[in-house]
């Protein structure tokens, strides 16, 4: 007896930065493999951000340096930080707000189907909200816009406390989640790297091979707001 099936092909795919486009590259490729009985894909997602992933989309928080609680004093963003329980007086002396990009549109019916999925699943929320623009010109009846708004609605933002780098890490973390469910095997699975630094691609010299080798480094020197020296 013989069996018609083939060999599931292997590929291992780098994804370099974890913000908006690389948390979305992830979660296409992750469904890929799911779906697919011939393909198997690894993905290894590589991130520079001193605070975890984010990117464009990272999120900031200071707080005042009265603060009495030395557990306060760090970032917040870590895992281990954000989920102390603070005292009302003390989340009152913290500062947040979202660094770099501070709302997204779906302007695709492909982007809008994907946001679905996290919609319900609490992780993005449409902003809503009394929009205004102001015009420089008196004579003009509709101001500019930013990026669309306020006459491109509608806008999305992240749900969680952490604002708009709650969409990566949100992303991210629910297939994450996702695969620990399925208990998948190591050829199956997402890994993601925070605090590496990929400074440069190059290509195997074996002329068979055709793969690509990353390199770069890790510990403070792979954060992005240090000299890559």
């Amino acid at each position: 007896m013989t069996s018609n099936q083939s060999t599931p092909q292997h590929i291992k795919i780098a994804i370099v930065g974890g913000g908006i486009t690389g948390s979305c590259a992830a979660h296409e490729l992750f469904h890929i493999s799911q779906q697919s009985e011939n393909v198997s894909v690894e993905v290894h997602l590589f991130d520079q951000g001193r605070r975890g992933v984010g990117g464009r989309s990272s999120h900031r928080i200071r707080h005042n340096q009265s603060n009495p609680n030395p557990e306060v004093n760090g970032d917040l963003n870590n895992e281990k930080n954000s989920q102390k329980a603070l005292l009302p007086s003390e989340r009152a002396r913290i500062m947040r707000w979202d660094h770099g990009c501070q709302f997204f549109r779906a302007d695709t019916e492909r982007f809008q189907t994907f946001l679905q999925e996290y919609i319900k699943k609490g992780i993005v929320q449409e902003w809503k909200g009394d929009f205004r623009s102001i015009s420089s010109n008196e004579n003009e009846t509709v101001g500019s816009d930013f990026f669309g708004m306020p006459s491109l609605p509608p806008f999305y933002v992240g749900s969680g406390e952490n604002g708009m780098q709650s969409v990566t890490k949100g992303i991210l973390d629910s297939l994450m989640n996702s695969q620990k469910i399925q208990g998948q095997d190591e050829e199956h699975k997402l890994k993601v790297f925070n605090g590496t630094r990929v400074a440069r691609l190059q290509l195997d010299g074996k002329e068979t091979s055709q793969k690509w080798k990353l390199l770069g480094t890790s510990g403070e020197a792979a954060f992005h707001d240090t000299p890559e020296q």
